[in-house]
């Protein structure tokens, strides 16, 4: 097939249709050159003849009065019929004059501006990027690492040979390409990590001498870290393994790949070794890409529980690298505990905005949540960010039955994380193996991510539900950190200034709260055994079940073959033979085979035999009537024909129509049952007439029969699958299909496409946002309409990843069809938008994760005959899964398609539980500012974490008649929520850093200081370095109405250093004021939530800092009432009562 090369409009005939017309005037149109291969009859290289010019004037339309429409004053022509009045044609001689001597002038230049302008290019030369092989490397000799003096510690060699049985028993490591393994050089460990600490790794693991007791004295002084003979060696052996996994990928010796390594990599720090990590394998990987001029923009995903602190640091400040961690981090309380773990430390200097931690404040976080974060968050940066390569730091600790990272995400979820990394980079992934301590998890997490890369389809997972609310409040709170850096972060809006109260009151405002709770110091010896958790047998039992029964009903098969494809040259016969330029046009078909040729696809596709539907089968939608005047198109008169197709919108009629008809849609149910029945795992269906518009009782808008309705049904009829997805990206509104199955939740129809608030075509108020369905399908039917011309890939990206993805992950279909128009295309000359060929590719490929890979692309309009051609064959090369050209997004989403975006997301949260809970804005005026550099940060303690502190007056209110507001080291604000030992997780009321658990020795005081001599040291620390006086540490409430239920003091008055009823501990504890009993915090035991639960009492004390907490109200509270206990408090606690 010959390459494709757009013209200028004035070379292209004008098309002018009188019921659905819009275009885009001012941009070039695109058409093929070579007449035989594309059945084109226009040949710009060539001087026209007379006859050319009579052929091609065929194409020029005009309205009954003669006049050119205006397709920018008109979303879709009038839908009144056309005048029988004849249509006056120019002299041929005189438009042949003109064309040859506008051909001359342009001559010389056309070519420049092409270059110039051509949108095509990388469609065009991604015609020979074709899939390569997965790498794999690993080495056996990496077993050798392991503790010398606890059997039991979680990082041992058992973790690499689960993972290497489990894809040796899969036959995948067959199917990958072996990458050698080889030790990393002095020179490469060095661009991240110190002199000292290579040298003192050497001298520890290989000093001959070296005991045992040695070994674990030397791994005391670490935290988290065992030292072997072997570790040295095997370090280096990781590193450079995957330096040269990185190295293949970015040298195009391999499309993808995997390095299943040990030890792990991601805690290691420029020089101290840290959380069974010594040398930081992707840093280091990164670091060299980068130095060596191979990749210029990295992105680094770490899906480990435990934050990769070592690789933030290292790329902290730098913007060719965009870090981003989830992990478990209980505000500061899970390991390895570092501030700079929250959400709040996106990067320094150069690099901020390039550092997204997600903080997972909550044990038992799932698919929903992980999958929820990549849809929200991490999916629209790295669509913006449009990195050249992409590293998983892949820690399988996350995954159901990890003792360490208490999750639940499910072994068959990494896929769909890893697949949608695969749209980007050109494919360009590397997965370097951290941690994970589950052995069963582990093994099934990794081996099925090497079979997502080695191109299987992602394993089906249970239907995704409403995110937890701390995964949701994570995500809007780094939202709200990053979104001024990354304009693809469009799923919240701001209040208007004013507008704050009343969205606080209606809880639609979110107000980020950096909260860190853990305050112990940074020990000098660390533990060496029996220093991790361990779970009792009959946990890890039950996990162990839960694990199996997930392998065990996984279905792991594969087609054998990819994609199935269809096409007919029996459909070509259909054509308007009364308008030779129609746009429907059977070039349409031809030109998109043709390009499959030419790409090598048909070779690559398996091809299937086009039939025709049965009138039994068309009769699953279609009325008899419908079907009978169909069918009796066959013998009608080119004179009946004309008159007959005027009873309809848009439409046209030959003797072949029927039969063309017929085999569109019976050539689609081929692939239904190609694809339902195993044999393929998807399908492209290359047909026409189009279907999408057919009523159940009429044709519409160059559709017949309604293809891939009738192939919905034909699913549910024939193989009886109860859930369907259409996803319909024609610009024109599917207004059969959606009609069809407005009552039917079995099939759940998206539709993208313009609306022009009604003006466009089809012209009805059913394709706006707020039709939902009816009765039982309500929900099931989503609209997504842009309300002007010009949105290109920028918005459709927008709308996948913030209402396509997130409700098709929550309906989970078993079959996914997309109504693939293409008149959205660039340079189409109905549609007036501008999604690219690499556009529609990306939209395929994210659809492909669901339903087992099952999708099935019919072809629905376009008019563009190139842009068709090319958007068609980069959707086949997307399921194929060949490398995707990148996109090459706006700096911002367009206003009027944020608006309907909201819309649609306010409209659907009604019905799908995943949109619900981020339907929130953010507040006016409130700024949390990021906090700097790395000379501050990893700060474990109280004394050091006020240190860098000071507060500043703000507006009178609470004691004192002032407010307290938090400022990092460079007098940023900076909003602290509430971190109370009793407090929980929503408190909305203090916004003031709070002292948890913090006794007075911990700023100084002694026992024997009054709480007055501690506030007072304490506001010293932290008050403002310009000397202004500083606020209040808290801000009690007196609007409690539970302070009747604070009893008298006992007789024998209060004893602060009593022990805890329930398990004596004698830290952090906690009295309760109406019984007088003393109990542990939540951050202990919790024995007195557990009290306040079982028994009523609301109201606690605090030994630490004698503030008083209501669990009813979830607030500090402060009356009259509380002073006599919080005196005789005062009094054991100073020796003297409390002052007046």
């Amino acid at each position: 097939m010959s390459d494709f090369k757009p013209v200028d409009e004035e070379t292209q005939p004008s098309i002018s249709l009188r019921r659905k017309l819009s275009g885009e005037g001012d941009k070039p149109i695109l058409i093929p050159l070579n007449a035989n291969a594309v059945g084109n009859r226009c040949n710009t290289n060539s001087v026209s003849t007379i006859e050319d010019v009579q052929r091609n004037n065929s194409a020029v339309f005009k309205d009954p009065n003669g006049n050119h429409p205006n397709p920018e004053e008109h979303g879709a022509t009038s839908m009144k019929k056309r005048s029988k009045r004849p249509i006056a044609k120019p002299s041929a001689a005189i438009l042949l004059a003109k064309q040859n001597a506008l051909g001359k002038k342009r001559s010389s230049q056309t070519d420049i501006q092409i270059m110039m302008t051509d949108h095509l290019q990388p469609a065009r030369d991604s015609k020979d990027n074709v899939r390569k092989p997965t790498g794999v490397v690993y080495d056996l000799k990496m077993l050798q690492h392991y503790c010398l003096w606890d059997s039991k510690y979680p990082e041992n060699p058992d973790r690499l040979s689960s993972v290497i049985y489990r894809c040796e028993q899969l036959g995948l490591l067959a199917r990958a390409k072996h990458v050698e393994p080889r030790l990393a050089t002095k020179d490469e460990i060095l661009s991240v990590h110190s002199t000292d600490h290579i040298e003192n790794l050497k001298r520890i693991c290989e000093t001959q001498e070296a005991t045992l007791e040695e070994l674990e004295r030397h791994s005391s002084h670490y935290d988290a870290i065992y030292f072997h003979p072997s570790t040295y060696g095997l370090s280096l052996l990781a590193a450079g393994s995957t330096i040269d996994l990185v190295n293949a990928v970015l040298d195009g010796q391999i499309q993808n790949g995997m390095a299943i390594i040990r030890p792990p990599g991601h805690h290691a720090m420029k020089s101290e070794y840290c959380g069974y990590c010594y040398f930081n394998n992707v840093a280091i990987a990164a670091k060299r890409a980068l130095e060596m001029g191979k990749a210029s923009r990295i992105l680094i995903v770490d899906f480990d529980v435990h934050h990769g602190q070592a690789t933030q640091q290292m790329f902290y400040d730098d913007p060719r690298v965009l870090y981003f961690s989830t992990h478990r981090f209980e505000h500061g309380t899970f390991w390895p505990n570092l501030e700079e773990s929250n959400f709040q430390y996106i990067g320094s200097s150069d690099g901020v905005g390039f550092n997204c931690n997600v903080p997972l404040n909550k044990i038992g976080m799932g698919n929903s949540d992980f999958l929820s974060i990549w849809h929200q968050l991490l999916l629209p940066m790295a669509y913006q960010f449009n990195p050249d390569l992409i590293i998983v730091s892949a820690g399988y600790d996350a995954a159901l039955g990890c003792l360490e990272g208490e999750m639940e995400v499910t072994p068959q979820c990494y896929p769909h994380l890893v697949s949608p990394l695969m749209g980007l980079a050109n494919g360009k992934v590397a997965v370097i193996l951290e941690g994970g301590y589950c052995l069963k998890s582990l093994a099934e997490g990794a081996a099925l991510t090497l079979k997502t890369l080695l191109g299987d389809a992602c394993p089906k997972i249970d239907a995704t539900k409403c995110p937890t609310n701390e995964a949701v409040e994570s995500v809007l709170d780094a939202t709200y950190m990053l979104r001024s850096k990354w304009s693809m972060l469009i799923g919240q809006t701001h209040v208007d200034e004013g507008e704050e109260t009343m969205a606080q009151t209606q809880k639609q405002l979110h107000i980020p709260r950096a909260k860190y709770l853990w305050t112990e110091p940074k020990p000098e010896v660390y533990d060496t055994r029996n220093c991790y958790p361990e779970q009792s047998s009959n946990v890890q039992k039950l996990l162990d079940e839960r694990i199996s029964q997930l392998i065990l009903t996984t279905d792991l098969q594969q087609p054998s073959h990819r994609v199935a494809i269809v096409y007919d040259d029996l459909m070509l016969k259909h054509r308007n033979s009364a308008e030779p330029g129609h746009p429907e046009r059977p070039e349409r078909i031809s030109n998109i085979f043709a390009c499959h040729g030419d790409f090598g696809l048909l070779e690559r596709c398996h091809r299937l035999q086009p039939r025709e539907a049965t009138e039994d089968e068309l009769l699953l939608i279609h009325t008899e009537e419908h079907v009978r005047k169909m069918k009796g198109t066959q013998k009608m008169t080119a004179r009946d024909l004309y008159k007959f197709k005027e009873n309809f919108n848009s439409i046209y009629f030959n003797n072949h129509s029927y039969k063309c008809a017929l085999v569109a849609a019976g050539s689609i149910l081929q692939v239904v049952d190609a694809v339902v029945d195993g044999s393929c795992r998807s399908g492209v269906a290359v047909v026409r007439p189009p279907g999408h518009h057919a009523e159940i009782d009429e044709p519409c808008g160059f559709c017949l029969f309604n293809n891939v309705a009738l192939a919905a049904k034909y699913a549910q009829a024939n193989h009886q699958l109860n859930k369907i997805l259409i996803l319909d990206w024609d610009v024109h509104h599917g207004n059969g299909i959606q009609h069809i199955f407005e009552d039917d939740p079995r099939v759940l129809y998206i539709s993208i496409h313009r609306y022009d608030h009604g003006g466009f075509f089809p012209c009805s108020s059913d394709a706006d946002y707020n039709v939902v369905g009816v009765g039982a399908g309500a929900g099931f039917n989503v609209n997504i309409p842009w309300n002007r011309k010009g949105m290109g890939d920028t918005e459709y990206l927008a709308a996948f990843l913030n209402v396509v993805m997130p409700i098709a992950y929550e309906y989970n279909p078993e079959l996914v069809f997309v109504s693939a128009g293409f008149d959205a295309a660039k340079g189409d000359p109905l549609g007036g938008c501008k999604v690219t060929p690499e556009g529609y590719a990306h939209m395929t490929h994210m659809l492909s994760s669901l339903a087992n890979g099952r999708v099935v692309v019919a072809l629905e309009g376009g008019y563009n005959l190139t842009a068709i051609a090319y958007s068609m064959t980069l959707c086949t090369k997307a399921l194929l899964g060949d490398p995707i050209p990148p996109l090459q997004l706006k700096e911002e989403v367009d206003r009027v398609a944020i608006e309907s975006i909201h819309d649609v997301l306010q409209t659907q949260a009604e019905y799908w539980s995943v949109l619900k809970p981020f339907r929130k804005c953010f507040p006016f005026s409130t700024e949390l500012i990021p906090v700097g550099s790395y000379s501050k940060v990893g700060i474990t303690s109280l004394e050091s974490s006020l240190e860098r502190l000071n507060i500043k007056t703000k507006s009178p209110v609470g004691i004192g008649g002032q407010r307290s507001v938090i400022m990092d080291h460079e007098n940023n604000e900076i909003p602290v929520g509430d971190a109370t030992a009793g407090a929980s997780s929503n408190s909305s009321t203090i916004q003031t850093l709070e002292l948890m658990g913090a006794t007075a020795g911990a700023v100084g005081g002694s026992q024997t200081e009054s709480l007055t001599d501690v506030i007072s040291k304490m506001q010293e620390v932290v008050s403002d370095k310009d000397g202004q006086m500083p606020g209040v540490i808290v801000q009690p409430s007196d609007k409690c109405p539970h302070f009747d239920q604070i009893g008298a003091v006992p007789d024998d008055g209060i004893n602060v250093d009593a022990l805890c009823v329930d398990c004596n501990n004698k830290g952090e504890n906690w009295i309760c004021l109406t019984c007088y009993k003393v109990y542990c915090s939540r951050y202990v035991k919790g024995h007195m939530v557990e009290h306040g639960t079982e028994s009523g009492h609301k109201i606690a004390m605090s030994f630490a800092d004698l503030s008083v907490w209501c669990y009813a109200c979830d607030d500090y509270i402060d009356h009259p009432t509380c002073r006599p206990p919080k005196s005789a408090a005062h009094l054991s606690k100073f020796g003297n009562a409390l002052p007046s």
